[in-house]
């Protein structure tokens, strides 16, 4: 796991501190945007804001207090999109542990391994609602915390009350069609960020939710505008559950490889997925003890009652011989392999592994693991972290965190976000700027910003967005949409199809595409086009 370990320094949404200017100089950075990994930037933030990243040595800012960063690999805080609290505590599992002060617990070892973010994915109870709102106000420690309220299963099903005993009483479990849409209703007043839905038949030992009660769910749910995450473990339901509106699949497909229909369905559904590879993997890793398990980096994870099990030789032996051993590293394999196709496939991926619903799945330390995992399935490292950062952000739609970029409060405002036309040079990207002033945007001329400018970095062959920088008041407002582009990897010509609303400072973006594919036509077809509409004239 050394590469993981190179993640030292994790930069989390800023509450709660004063207008003082701290700047982290001479570090690594990772921005989440899906942009290489820039070395040598200073990293200036003014109280809570991350006011500017630029190359080292820019700004002197004497005032400042000055962190040296120099071997310092700076990252966005990993967001986990399917994750629990109050579920486990050490070995034990009983529904007494979902408490403050273990919660708490979960939540401070979450951020120390750099997870600034959770979201609770069910199974949640009472003291739930009053620890989100302090964690999103910045008044205890830890991670940020969302969740999905108790969950939806079914009765005698899953999650079945042997394998999590808190499930019992903290999951919904309705048996018609209109106690589904009831409990949708009750979840959205108590105020939960999203529904969770159990559609498993643990490889046919239990009821399994039906068609009818989860396109109930989330028909109920899109009515009440929440959207729906769903547990499963095959193929067919993954197939049912996008057809009937699902947003996010919370687990990956493990009985049979993923196949076009299902990959087409997810496409043009924008639907997430979110394979957690660490549950499985949690099932016989630690018995095969593997040389990391010495390394401070994971015993520091590890309660005391967790790690005299470990130490157990009779524990470790009984587990490497139960029965289900082999259907774990197979449902692995296969977890892994869907991944790769999916995220080839151009599947939108978010990132969670599932930490905190069983002993064994370790808060903080499962989120590392996940990442080996995905890069053990193919994709590079850098594609593994901005999946989990800035996409997961974009999953969780939370455009506050994820990324790492520039905005400078000044007037006007200037915001810069991916590569500068140098650093993609010294990178060795043959690419072409293309600058477009603000004068032509009717709403800057309405505001008085019309001596603004947008500036785009682009790949030369395929146009794709490499970095910008905007100047003008309200720059940082139009940073979202060009790190989506970032993210995505899509063609700059994106965001004018958008169906940009009007008037508003978007409308630059239109400017901007309309004049590349202005470009793109070649003279005769110019000439074909003023005559044409010289006659409708």
């Amino acid at each position: 796991m050394r590469w993981v370990g190179a993640l030292l320094l994790v930069l989390a949404p800023l509450t709660s501190m004063a207008q003082e200017v701290v700047v982290l100089r001479d570090v690594r950075l990772f921005d989440g945007t899906g942009a290489p990994s820039r070395d040598h930037v200073d990293i200036v933030i003014r109280g809570t804001v991350i006011d500017r990243v630029e190359p080292t040595g820019t700004s002197p800012l004497p005032e400042a207090k000055s962190v040296d960063g120099r071997g310092t690999f700076v990252v966005p805080g990993l967001i986990s999109a399917h994750s629990h609290v109050g579920q486990v505590d050490g070995v034990s599992r009983v529904p007494e542990n979902y408490n403050r002060e273990n919660v708490l617990r979960q939540l401070r070892q979450y951020e120390v391994y750099g997870v600034t973010t959770i979201v609770a994915l069910g199974t949640n109870q009472e003291p739930f609602y009053g620890i989100r709102r302090e964690a999103h106000a910045g008044t205890i420690p830890g991670a940020d915390l969302f969740g999905a309220d108790r969950g939806i299963g079914v009765r005698n099903g899953a999650p079945s009350a042997q394998v999590l005993p808190s499930a019992a009483d903290s999951v919904d479990r309705p048996q018609s069609v209109d106690e589904a849409r009831a409990v949708v209703r009750q979840a959205k007043d108590r105020g939960t960020d999203l529904i969770k839905m159990w559609v498993d038949d643990s490889r046919g030992t239990m009821p399994k939710m039906t068609c009818e009660v989860y396109s109930a769910v989330i028909d109920e749910a899109h009515r009440l505008g929440l959207r729906v995450s769903a547990h499963l473990f095959n193929l067919q339901d993954a197939r049912g559950l996008v057809e009937a509106g699902v947003d996010i699949i919370a687990h990956g497909v493990r009985d049979q490889p993923v196949d076009r229909a299902l990959i087409d369905l997810m496409k043009a559904k924008s639907v997430w997925y979110v394979a957690t590879l660490a549950l499985d993997d949690a099932s016989f890793v630690y018995a095969d003890r593997p040389a990391w398990m010495d390394e401070p980096f994971f015993r520091h994870s590890v309660q005391p009652a967790l790690q005299k099990q470990f130490d157990d030789p009779a524990w470790r032996e009984k587990t490497l011989a139960a029965p289900g051993l082999k259907n774990s590293r197979e449902a692995l394999k296969m977890n892994q392999r869907n991944l790769a196709i999916l995220f080839e496939s151009g599947v939108q991926i978010g990132f969670g592994t599932d930490s905190g619903a069983m002993p064994l799945r370790i808060p903080g330390f499962a989120e590392h693991r996940e990442l080996e995992l995905m890069v053990e399935a193919g994709l590079t490292p850098a594609q593994a972290l901005a999946i989990a950062t800035g996409r997961t952000a974009d999953l969780l739609k939370l455009p506050d965190r994820g990324t790492i970029a520039a905005g400078v409060y000044t007037s006007p405002e200037i915001a810069q976000i991916g590569l500068t036309e140098g650093e993609a040079a010294a990178l060795g990207r043959r690419c072409r700027v293309v600058t477009q002033p603000l004068a032509v945007v009717d709403r800057a001329v309405i505001d008085g910003a019309a001596d603004g400018v947008l500036k785009l970095v682009l790949d030369a062959r395929s146009e794709r967005l490499l970095g910008a920088m905007l100047i003008c008041d309200q720059a940082t407002a139009l940073l979202p949409a060009l790190g989506l582009l970032l993210r995505t990897k899509a063609k700059v010509s994106t965001l004018g199809a958008a169906g940009l609303a009007y008037p508003t400072l978007a409308g630059v973006f239109g400017k901007i595409t309309d004049g590349l594919l202005r470009e793109r036509l070649t003279r005769p077809v110019r000439w074909l086009l003023r005559q044409r509409f010289r006659w409708l004239r």
